[in-house]
């Protein structure tokens, strides 16, 4: 039969550690401990290995020693490594030490140590059956399944860390269903009004206001749109007309210029022609007079 339950205690704790293993495989869980278990020749830190990963549970025998013990503290990171549930069982009231406050501080912790021990083994029994999801058998011939109620409160949730997060039982409540509540209408008598219509009315006549006045509104921009358009036009011209404008002045301008270039090149004309003439004179008469000597 395989096992189901590593226990991870200190070997100064052996004798106590064997009560509690003798109780819990009584009541059908079958549990790993060394050095029981360890076969001959078989080296020893593959079979705490072994031990732990092919376990479903580990329960931590907590105690000053445990918690000063450098192997149970390397069993419970290979346990917290390999996700396996940890159910730490204190028989003593000791505070944790650093290191193994790192792995299993957020631990839901079963205190067995204000009453004598035999008092928890039963509670212990069940809890390990209600997280394996097995049956136990307690002393008393009694057969306690998953569902059924004990003294001890139940064992629900197990983290995939392996950390237990509750020891109350986890109760799924089912949605409550609501009954509609009937529409009560109003009833009206003789000489009344119904007041619904009235709200209605003042309802549909307010979005009418306001549908019109946003309909003015518009109208209002564009009428002032279409006028303030063309007085605008008036007072500042537009670029197009006024490079138009500018374009034509320039052409005038060049024609006046074109034109008294024209005039002063006749003009330079006359001026030369009326030189050679005053020449053709002054020649004449110097002609005249040497014939006249």
């Amino acid at each position: 039969m395989e096992h189901l339950v590593y226990i991870s205690y200190s070997t100064k704790d052996a004798e106590v550690t064997k009560k509690i293993v003798k109780y819990i495989e009584n009541a059908g869980i079958k549990c790993w401990m060394a050095p029981r278990d360890i076969l001959p020749g078989i080296d020893w830190a593959k079979s705490i290995i072994d031990g732990i990963v092919n376990s479903k549970l580990m329960l931590l025998i907590f105690s000053k020693n445990s918690n000063e013990s450098p192997q149970v503290l390397r069993e419970v990171e290979r346990a917290v490594n390999r996700q396996i549930p940890i159910m730490p069982f204190r028989i003593e009231e000791t505070p944790m030490s650093g290191s193994m406050e790192y792995f299993i501080s957020s631990h839901h912790w079963f205190d067995a140590f204000d009453n004598p021990l035999d008092t928890y083994l039963d509670d212990l029994a069940v809890k390990i059956g209600r997280v394996l999801d097995i049956p136990v058998k307690l002393p008393t011939g009694e057969v306690v399944h998953k569902e059924e109620s004990v003294e001890a409160p139940k064992v629900e949730s197990v983290v995939s860390s392996g950390v237990f997060e509750k020891n109350e039982p986890v109760i799924k409540e089912e949605p409550k269903k609501e009954t509609p509540k009937p529409i009560v209408q109003p009833t009206v008598q003789k000489g009344q009004v119904s007041q619904a219509p009235l709200v209605l009315e003042k309802k549909s006549n307010k979005g009418l206001f306001i549908g019109i006045s946003v309909a003015a509104f518009v109208l209002i921009v564009a009428a002032a749109f279409w006028f303030i358009k063309p007085l605008h036009e008036m007072i500042f011209p537009s670029d197009k007309k006024t490079e138009e404008t500018n374009l034509t002045n320039n052409n005038n301008n060049n024609l006046k210029n074109n034109k008294n270039l024209v005039l002063g090149v006749a003009q330079a004309k006359r001026s030369k022609a009326n030189a050679v003439d005053s020449r053709k004179k002054k020649y004449v008469d110097l002609s005249n007079s040497k014939a006249v000597r």
